[in-house]
């Protein structure tokens, strides 16, 4: 009896905590949250569904474990699916601050500062120029999220545009003058279908293995979505690409030759939904295309282990565009499948795009870069491209990047080995190079675009 009765308290106590009405107040079980969960070891993800806050303990206690990261749906769902169409209403959204590079611990009091610096920044931007209350701040795990919820947003193409459209106007407006240079609260992650750190859990991706707490939380803060609704959404427009990434042309009969169609049936793609991504690629290469024989491709997804795959190209959103990236970034996220069975990136680049050429920078690279510590292709990513705009000298018509040997400094820099030696071998390191937001004006010599 006496244990009955502890057992009672301490759900009681959870209850009453900062979690559950985060949980229940502010993200709410209509019907479903969707979690998340990555196996760490194998950068696998699988996700579970909670009704109830009582579910959604025991999920959480069911794979609180070291192998395990925790993450969760910040729209909930109307069926247990994570696709961005079992989403029917938006109601919240978040910034994610954190270091652009190397990220210390939160222990690290000047780092700390900065990123509440920036918090503070953004609140009082949000607040003074868009009326709009934070609800929840959250530690993420060497960051912070800082969470915003509005009146629901029923989810339609054009809403998807207007939401989109705006919030990268607000990151666009608010970067231009944020306190730290080396923190970033910019992204470019809009979908309804969002997945951030769970609140409650600990983030297993750091050594110290910091628990997501919340900071404070203000339930009552719902924001009115009337300037989203009412914002002008842009004319799309066909996008640009460089000669090396444009579109090759396929009929009903050569797209069966097609890097997307080849990888998933001629490869024994991971389990689970990874694959979902190549035959997005695929349905939009095929629309591009003006491609009709959905039937004879879904039959051969069948016959190659996919079942169930309803191939129709005509349920895509409008502002979904056909790009080779696709199909790279989907490598690259699963770098270490792609090196086991052999598979190499079939995309080339022209080693001329946009004129440049690279050569090396004398002397040694400052002392505070060599402290960087790249874990991930974002990381990496995002070096290459912060580093080479500081050192790019223009030269008339030709663009060039003084690099201290490039190559060499990311063997010194980057944690993972064998993501740095795929790409390598894949000229990935080549292709961040030579991105096209990466190019300079010419009037002054600095990057003419922002992320």
């Amino acid at each position: 009896m006496k244990s009955q009765l502890q057992t009672q308290q301490d759900k009681s106590c959870l209850k009453a905590s900062k979690l559950a009405v985060f949980y229940e107040d502010i993200v709410g079980f209509d019907d479903y949250i969707e979690v998340r969960i990555m196996k760490v070891k194998e950068k696998y993800m699988f996700s579970e569904y909670a009704a109830n806050w009582s579910e959604l303990v025991g999920i959480m206690k069911k794979y609180s474990k070291p192998e395990f990261n925790i993450y969760f749906g910040i729209n909930t769902r109307k069926i247990k699916g994570k696709k961005d169409k079992d989403i029917e209403y938006r109601q919240l959204f978040y910034f994610d601050i954190e270091h652009k590079g190397k990220k210390p611990a939160l222990s690290d009091v000047y780092y700390n500062i900065q990123l509440k610096h920036t918090i503070d920044y953004i609140k009082t931007n949000m607040l003074n120029m868009y009326d709009m209350q934070s609800c929840a701040l959250v530690i993420s795990g060497r960051g912070y999220h800082l969470y915003y919820k509005i009146k629901p947003i029923l989810e339609t193409p054009e809403n998807k545009r207007k939401f989109k459209e705006w919030y990268k106007n607000i990151q666009k407006i608010m970067e231009k003058n944020r306190p730290h240079q080396d923190i970033k609260f910019s992204d470019s992650v809009f979908n309804i279908g969002r997945i951030a750190s769970a609140p409650g859990t600990k983030n297993t991706k750091y050594k110290e293995a910091p628990v997501r707490k919340i900071i404070f939380i203000a339930p009552e803060a719902i924001n009115d979505n009337k300037q989203i609704l009412d914002y002008e959404i842009k004319i799309i427009r066909p996008a640009q690409t460089s000669k090396s990434l444009k579109c090759k042309k396929y009929t009903e009969d050569t797209i069966i030759k097609s890097p997307e169609f080849l990888l998933l049936t001629e490869y024994p793609v991971p389990e689970g939904n990874r694959h979902s991504t190549l035959i997005l690629a695929l349905k939009l290469l095929m629309r591009n295309n003006g491609l009709t024989n959905t039937n004879e491709i879904e039959h051969a997804l069948d016959q190659a282990g996919m079942p169930g795959e309803k191939f129709d190209i005509n349920e895509l959103p409008e502002d979904y565009t056909y790009s080779k990236g696709i199909l790279i970034n989907w490598c690259i996220n699963n770098y270490e499948w792609c090196d086991k069975v052999g598979y190499k990136i079939p995309y080339d680049i022209s080693d001329s795009s946009f004129g440049k050429t690279i050569k090396n920078k004398k002397g040694q690279p400052d002392k505070e870069i060599l402290e960087w510590e790249l874990n991930t292709y974002s990381d990496i990513r995002e070096f290459i491209k912060d580093y080479n705009t500081n050192t790019v000298k223009v030269d008339e018509n030709k663009f060039t990047y003084y690099t201290y040997d490039l190559l060499r400094l990311l063997d010194k820099l980057v944690t993972d080995k064998k993501l740095l030696i795929f790409l390598k071998n894949n000229k990935i390191i080549e292709r961040i190079m030579y991105t096209k937001n990466e190019k300079p004006d010419r009037n002054n010599g600095k990057d003419s675009t922002t992320d």
